[in-house]
């Protein structure tokens, strides 16, 4: 069964496969006008930053010609490239910080969302119930999307964040920049709806 990635991988192959025989045929074509003999005299003139170019008395295989060659050398020096983001800690798929609707903050209201569920719905009561061992279940996987979220959001700071988490010696060494930062990604990690209605 092909999964979302290979869809994708399979699908930008194609379309580059489609793209560069197109500039194949362009050349291809351009050098069968040459071959046959239409040589109706064409002319033409680019020019950019200091420099021109012109040409006279062509034929219209040259501009094929042009058109296929330069579509291939770009081609060839922007190699396909498919970025699938994964993290690998948690198996979890990643996330782009703007979420579904594109805007960066309810990537923050999610993990918020996810945070209120686990600490204040999911506890470990020392009942055990069909309801309660599926929400222990449950929780560790809604803590690594959480997790990967946090990640995605706050990128390299997030690591910073959680080595200075571990070492209050260096958390107390920070400058007054770098303790407001520190402090907006804490309060992302610990924030949950009960706390903002406090």
């Amino acid at each position: 069964m092909l999964t979302e990635t290979m869809v994708l991988a399979i699908g930008r192959a194609v379309e580059r496969l489609i793209a560069d025989s197109m500039f194949g045929v362009s050349l291809v074509l351009g050098w069968n006008l040459f071959r046959v003999g239409i040589l109706h005299d064409q002319s033409a003139e680019a020019s950019g930053n200091g420099w021109k170019i012109r040409l006279q008395k062509v034929g219209p295989g040259v501009f094929f010609a042009i058109f296929g060659a330069v579509g291939l050398i770009v081609s060839v020096q922007r190699p396909l490239d498919i970025k699938v983001s994964s993290d690998p800690t948690s198996g979890a798929k990643g996330y782009e910080a703007s979420s579904a609707t594109g805007q960066s903050n309810d990537v923050l209201e999610y993990v918020e969302a996810l945070t209120t569920t686990e600490s204040l719905g999911i506890k470990d009561n020392g009942t055990h119930s069909v309801e309660t061992d599926a929400l222990l279940r449950a929780k560790p996987i809604l803590e690594r999307h959480r997790q990967a979220l946090l990640k995605a959001y706050w990128k390299d700071r997030y690591d910073w964040y959680l080595s200075l988490s571990s070492d209050p010696l260096k958390k107390s060494r920070l400058n007054v920049t770098e303790q407001e930062t520190f402090q907006r990604i804490d309060r992302s990690v610990h924030d949950s709806f009960a706390t903002n209605a406090e």
